[in-house]
């Protein structure tokens, strides 16, 4: 996974034709170059800008932020395994998390009024592993935030099939199209 990640920042920086501003995770002003002055600004967390979480504009912020995400669960985790509270609700983010996966496709799809460019096999595919993995929870009994997320993943999966149906005449992008990604 984080090969892909690498990659995916290796493009979009050679692909920029004007270079954006420079966006990271932990900007502590230190430099790698030691003949390039350090930032005069200190940076805080209160820098922090939410519109572009997820936006670095180099691998070792990802790094940083995965590395820093891990360890704090980890910790918590320990310190909180025999916290059945806990416990459910660290398993819930995590079902719940990807049971909204096929969300950013709907709502794409929705902003432009079209299921172009969106391949219908790979969401067959979702619905087939997702039906199946549903009613395997069910049928093994599993805790209801399986069966429960497993239906809310199904249930996107239908409503982005009948998106579909509903766009099937929208096939070339038109006036409506919203020129931003579902995911930034």
């Amino acid at each position: 996974m984080m090969v892909l990640v690498e990659l995916c920042v290796r493009v979009k920086n050679r692909s920029e034709i004007i270079a954006s501003k420079q966006r990271k995770f932990v900007a502590n002003g230190a430099s790698l170059d030691s003949r390039q002055a350090p930032a005069v600004r200190k940076q805080s967390f209160l820098d922090f800008d939410p519109a572009y979480f997820w936006q670095w504009t180099d691998f070792m912020s990802y790094v940083e932020f995965i590395g820093s995400f891990s360890l704090v669960v980890g910790v918590l985790t320990f310190l909180f395994i025999n916290n059945t509270i806990y416990i459910e609700l660290l398993g819930f983010a995590a079902v719940f998390t990807e049971a909204m996966l096929g969300a950013p496709q709907f709502i794409r799809n929705f902003q432009n009024k079209s299921t172009l460019g969106m391949s219908k096999k790979m969401v067959g595919f979702w619905t087939c592993g997702d039906i199946f993995k549903t009613v395997y929870f069910i049928l093994r009994q599993a805790p209801a935030q399986f069966w429960i997320c497993g239906i809310l993943q199904v249930s996107i999966d239908i409503s982005i099939f009948l998106q579909v149906f509903l766009y099937r005449n929208n096939v070339a992008p038109g006036p409506w199209v919203s020129g931003k990604p579902a995911i930034s």
